[in-house]
């Protein structure tokens, strides 16, 4: 997917950097786990892979896996990407998955690369896309001074973006979540193709 050399290494240095106890990339299965998990049942036959793009510790797949009975019986192909971690910093740019999932992810994305990532997700995804957007910074800066958060965008505006080119919003939700003790504005789009 779509980012400089530089930027991956700085979120590798940032993955790395950080103690076990405070690991970045931790809270899919907490942001969006039953929200995924109940997609998924939902459509028990429709959605048979799914891409976790910027899985960070990959705790959203195995929370899925842990409380979908669908997903720990049948051929269930789950793939985690994130470039900050070696562990899943490769991915078949060829592959398509029925559900492209992100949590708290695009927020993170060079906007120069934005668009060009979207799309990406657009062409990967056969069938659906789900998402969690933080639209606020946040408390973490990268290595080079950067707040962590580097595309901020009202809810709307990551509507407007994401349903373009057949794609159709199933469900959206704007908000205000505790994280950390504040309250931080997010959004989660569902969208299938139309």
């Amino acid at each position: 997917m779509s980012h400089s050399e530089d930027y991956q290494a700085q979120l590798k240095q940032v993955h790395s950097s950080r103690p076990e106890h405070k690991q970045w990339g931790t809270t899919g299965a907490r942001n969006f786990g039953e929200y995924v998990r109940k997609y998924i049942d939902d459509h028990n036959g429709w959605i048979k892979s799914v891409l976790d793009f910027g899985c960070g510790t990959a705790s959203l797949g195995r929370y899925v896996e842990e409380h979908s009975a669908y997903v720990r019986r049948s051929k269930f192909v789950w793939t985690n990407y994130d470039p900050g971690r070696a562990e899943y910093d490769s991915l078949d740019a060829s592959a398509r998955h029925d559900l492209v999932v992100s949590s708290d992810v695009l927020e993170h994305v060079e906007p120069e690369q934005l668009e060009a990532t979207l799309q990406q997700l657009r062409d990967t995804a056969r069938r659906a896309q789900y998402h969690h957007i933080a639209c606020e910074p946040c408390g973490l800066l990268l290595p080079d001074g950067r707040n962590a958060h580097l595309s901020v965008h009202p809810p709307h505006i990551w509507r407007e973006k994401l349903e373009v080119d057949g794609w159709k919003v199933q469900y959206y939700c704007d908000e205000y979540e505790r994280k950390r003790g504040v309250l931080k504005r997010a959004c989660k789009i569902l969208l299938e193709k139309a």
